[in-house]
């Protein structure tokens, strides 16, 4: 079951790419993994970019601050694929693209998303727009159990 359907930008600006960044629970443990869905609802494909804007972010004094830059991909047709990545991932017309970040085993508890730079081409030029994934916790691994 998918949690987040939708970004924390809402798309009421019609200039706006219809790209969400969906999360799979509203609770991690340190070190489990965090399955993403990249939703494209455009007519054209899009890019995402692993690292620079696009990673796990942990709130911390009212900012969010990167905890993680590199996910392990995979193409909505190829889900085999499992690596570090920093090669553009398409995210093509009314698709999707999944990927995943693990969480560091050391990962403070506390608020976090995922924020996701897309690109409209693989060369990373032009326009980009960011998302992020409706917000989850992180808990110690005693409560994140309950």
């Amino acid at each position: 079951m998918l949690v987040g359907v939708w970004g924390c930008d809402l798309l009421t600006d019609p200039e706006r790419a219809e790209l969400t960044v969906e999360v799979q629970s509203l609770s991690y443990a340190p070190g489990d993994t965090v399955r993403v869905t990249l939703r494209n609802d455009e007519r054209a494909s899009w890019y995402f970019l692993a690292g620079c804007a696009s990673g796990v972010q942990r709130r911390e004094a009212g900012t969010w601050q990167a905890i993680a830059y590199y996910c392990a991909a995979a193409r909505a047709t190829d889900a085999a694929v499992d690596q570090l990545t920093v090669a553009p991932i398409e995210v093509p017309a009314g698709g999707s693209s999944s990927l995943w970040y693990l969480l560091p085993a050391d990962a403070a508890p506390g608020t976090y998303r995922v924020a996701a730079t897309f690109y409209p081409g693989p060369s990373y030029e032009g326009r980009s727009e960011t998302r992020s994934s409706p917000t989850f916790e992180v808990r110690s691994p005693s409560l994140a159990a309950r």
